[in-house]
């Protein structure tokens, strides 16, 4: 595969893979500078409690999972707290009771095509390296190898797994022949002389002799 056209089989699919590599979650923790970030102090759910009640709080806005929450304080600084699900109902009632007002805020869920993007490009990314080193024959020549082992190896299975079902019908034919002949030796019918019974056959009393024999 020449260099030019792995090239532009790369550019051309990137705009593609793009729309799904570059999608980021809704922007409600703003980004502070590494300065900022290291000073503000981290909350866990009983320190966030602690501020709703001490009036420290502005603005909170709790993921539809439970799992977590952004929180503003009165000095404008926003952190996003861990929170205990179970207890999100406990947290919800002191933000009523302090009149703090809150949202809840959509969890952002990748596209499940992602993965397959990102595997397409390394892919294309490695099949250009091999192109760009001059190994691209030699690549070829290995997935040959490769594929025919792999011919080889599912043959094998096929032969193994077919010897082992009529093996397994041998036994099964052999564990009946010797039932049928221990019944055999006990002067039972075997499996296959037993014939299932027939239907009953309605016999017919004649109406006189049934009186009779009452009388009797």
């Amino acid at each position: 595969m020449p260099f030019a056209f792995s090239l532009a089989l790369l550019l051309l699919s990137a705009p593609l893979c793009s729309s799904f590599l570059l999608q980021q979650p809704p922007p409600y923790h703003p980004s502070y500078s590494p300065a900022i970030s290291a000073a503000i102090q981290q909350w866990d759910e009983g320190t966030l409690r602690q501020q709703i009640h001490a009036h420290h709080v502005e603005k909170v806005a709790i993921y539809a999972d439970g799992m977590s929450a952004e929180v503003l304080d009165t000095n404008g600084l926003q952190r996003k707290v861990v929170l205990f699900p179970p207890a999100t109902p406990v947290l919800v009632q002191d933000l009523h009771d302090a009149g703090v007002p809150f949202f809840v805020a959509p969890v952002h869920e990748p596209s499940p095509l992602v993965p397959l993007a990102q595997a397409f490009v390394m892919t294309m990314i490695v099949i250009m390296l091999i192109d760009v080193l001059g190994m691209m024959p030699a690549f070829i020549f290995g997935c040959m190898i490769v594929g025919s082992g792999l011919m080889k190896l599912s043959r094998e299975l096929d032969e193994l797994l077919t010897e082992s079902s009529t093996g397994f019908q041998e036994y099964v034919a052999e564990g009946k022949a010797r039932h049928d002949a221990t019944w055999q030796s006990l002067g039972w019918p075997s499996s296959s002389e037993m014939q299932p019974q027939g239907e009953a056959i309605p016999i017919l009393v004649d109406e006189e002799r049934e009186r009779d024999s009452l009388d009797l």
